[in-house]
Order: structure tokens, then C-alpha cells, then sequence
């Protein structure tokens, strides 16, 4: 990613490559044509060469989680003990938190007026965005390891051990973002509050899926069934691969939001692995999950595209008693789709997309 003073209108901060269970309306964007003025912090460590910095408008900048992360990865005796190292990512973000001092850290959960940031709520984990030289590049997602008697550390550790299979196979898994994990050093201590960062590149020019057919819903029928078409044909090649790689997404059904599409090029990247299901685990419950994501988000794609009859969401509640059976769902599609010349088109798409690999 290339290093400019400036802030392209096609890297809107609302498009974060993050996705949440809560969103605020978004403020209309304000694009600078230069870097920022800033008011410098006192450096947290002195031994380190850098600065952070607070934007004009006073945003508040929480200089312990920032220092943390500064921290581990400054500390080559125990990089491999609390950092699971991520070769090129790693040493990217590494060079770019140590060698810049045009920092700005953004806490989501607050963002400052007037800067066309979206508020992302989460009673699990607080979320920073990360800004180097005008440029938005990096997503910290700050997870709380003991919020309330339904969290648990082992929900945690889960959620670890799903990225490091995700960076281990990396190669094989060009859609999903490699991570960077940190954490206390007394994690092993659960009576106490300790908390895991999780780094990951800021996904510019993307959007969700759910706002990319918004924008080609006003499109004529046949561009739309092309856009279609190509949409299913990626999402089906996903599948493919993260079942021959044995690791499945298992949170893709419920609104489309972690799944993100570049507006150009139409690449695909999946967000958010804090579920996920690895078939070594449980061989029978990650083939059952792979039918029911796959007719799920057959069934979201085309009612919103408005290719369905059903005019509402509650078409998920009459979908999910046969979500977990190929054929039931290919016929309950046939049924449903609002016109003979649009079912002739679009049915082979459907029969594509829901082929299985087992």
C-alpha cells in the first residue's frame, strides 16, 4: 500500500473493513488535501523514537492501549512468546508503528464529529482504527477477556486459535486478512482483566456486500442478474477452498456485513473470524455448517436483490427448517423466485452455487 499525504475520496473511513452488530448513521465525510494538524503527545517511551498525536479537534486518544502494542512489538525478548509473528504483515506494521511519527489512533466506540468515522458499539471488544501519514491502514480490535459471567477466556483463546489457522494457511486463503495478536503478559490469570489486541489491515475501497447491492439494485434487470452471477460464482469459490482448507466462517448468514467487495475490482475478502468452525474439530458439524451458510446467504443475496416473491425478512424464519438440506432449499428457491423469465436465467446460478464438495 503506497504512502501519500493525501486522503483519496475512495478511502472513506465508513468502509473499515469491519464489521459490527451495532452502526450509527454516517456522518458525511470531510476529505483533507493535506496532512492533518496535529498536537503531539509526550512520547509514551522515551527509548522509543515516535510520537502520538491527537487530531485539531481534541479527540481523545487512549495512549495505554497504543503503548501496549508499541510495546510488545518492540520487545525482541518476548516477540514469540505474546506476538504470533506474521512475516510480511508483522514487519510492515512494525515498520510503519516505529519509523512514523504522523500517527492518529481513533476509538470507534467515540469517534469525533464531523470526521465521517462510523461508531462501532460492542459490549465485547473496543475498536481503533489506525491512521499513518493521512492514510487509513490498520484495524485494532481490543478484546475484554473478562466482561461479564457469559464471557469467558476459552471464548477468547477460540477466537485465537481460529486466526492462527487462518495465518498459517494465509497462501491458501487469499479473502481473508492476515492478523497480528497481542496480549497481557498475564493472560494465564483469569481472575483478573487482561485483554488481546488483534491487528489487521484496513480494507480501503471495500465495502459489505450489503451495500454493494444497494448501489446495483438501480442497474437494469440484465446487469443486475450479471452482477448476480458473478457475486454467486465468487462466494461459491470461497467455499470451495476454505472447505479443502478446512476452516469455514461461520458468521456470514446473518446480515452479509463480513463480506467485503472491492468497488472496482470486484475482489472478495471475508472479515471478522471470531467464529469459525475447523473441520479436524468436528468433521460432521463443519459439513452441516458449510450447507447451512451456503443456503443462507443464497437466501439474503437474492431477496436482496429482489429476485424472491417474499417481500420481508421474515422469509429466514419460513428458509431456516430446511437451511441445512441442498435439495429442500434449491426447490423452496424455484418456488419462490418472482417470475418464470428470471427463474430460467437465474436457476442455474442457484444449482452451481449449491453444489457440495462432499
Amino acid at each position: 500500500m503506497e504512502k501519500s499525504n493525501f486522503i483519496p475520496i475512495s478511502q472513506t473511513p465508513s468502509n473499515s473493513g469491519y464489521s459490527t452488530s451495532v452502526f450509527r448513521p454516517i456522518v458525511t465525510p470531510t476529505f483533507r488535501t493535506r496532512t492533518p494538524s496535529l498536537t503531539p503527545l509526550l512520547p509514551i517511551n522515551n527509548n522509543i523514537n515516535y510520537n502520538i498525536y491527537k487530531s485539531v479537534n481534541n479527540t481523545k486518544v487512549s495512549k495505554n492501549v497504543f503503548s501496549e502494542l508499541i510495546r510488545k512489538k518492540n520487545s525482541y525478548q518476548n516477540k514469540n512468546k505474546y506476538i504470533n509473528n506474521s512475516h510480511l504483515f508483522y514487519d510492515t506494521f512494525k515498520n510503519d508503528i516505529l519509523r512514523n511519527e504522523n500517527i492518529i489512533v481513533y476509538d470507534l466506540s467515540n469517534p469525533p464529529k464531523n470526521s465521517g468515522l462510523q461508531e462501532i458499539k460492542s459490549r465485547f471488544a473496543t475498536i481503533f482504527l489506525i491512521n499513518i501519514d493521512g492514510i487509513y491502514k490498520y484495524i485494532v480490535k481490543k478484546i475484554f477477556k473478562k466482561i461479564n459471567p457469559r464471557s469467558s477466556q476459552e471464548d477468547v483463546e477460540y477466537e485465537i486459535k481460529y486466526i492462527k489457522y487462518i495465518n498459517q494457511h494465509i497462501e491458501e486463503l487469499p479473502f481473508m486478512l492476515e492478523s497480528i495478536i497481542l496480549r497481557n503478559v498475564n493472560i494465564e490469570n483469569v481472575n483478573k482483566q487482561h485483554n488481546v489486541y488483534i491487528v489487521t489491515e484496513y480494507l480501503n475501497e471495500y465495502i459489505s456486500l450489503t451495500k454493494y447491492i444497494l448501489l446495483i439494485l438501480s442497474l437494469n434487470i440484465t446487469e443486475k442478474i450479471n452482477k448476480l452471477e458473478m457475486i454467486l460464482h465468487k462466494i461459491k469459490d470461497i467455499f470451495m477452498i476454505m472447505y479443502n482448507v478446512g476452516i469455514l466462517h461461520d458468521d456470514l448468514n446473518q446480515h452479509l456485513n463480513n463480506i467485503m467487495i472491492h468497488q472496482e475490482t470486484n475482489d472478495i475478502k471475508l472479515i471478522d473470524y471470531g467464529l469459525c468452525v475447523i473441520k479436524s474439530d468436528n468433521h460432521s458439524k463443519f459439513n452441516n455448517k458449510f450447507i447451512y451458510q451456503k443456503n443462507m446467504i443464497l437466501l439474503l443475496i437474492l431477496h436482496k436483490f429482489g429476485f424472491l416473491n417474499k417481500k420481508n425478512i421474515n422469509i429466514r424464519s419460513n428458509f431456516q427448517p430446511i437451511s441445512y438440506n441442498i435439495e429442500s432449499a434449491k426447490s423452496y428457491f424455484e418456488i419462490n423466485i418472482i417470475n418464470e423469465e428470471i427463474k430460467e436465467i437465474i436457476m442455474p446460478f442457484i444449482i452451481d452455487f449449491t453444489k457440495l464438495p462432499f
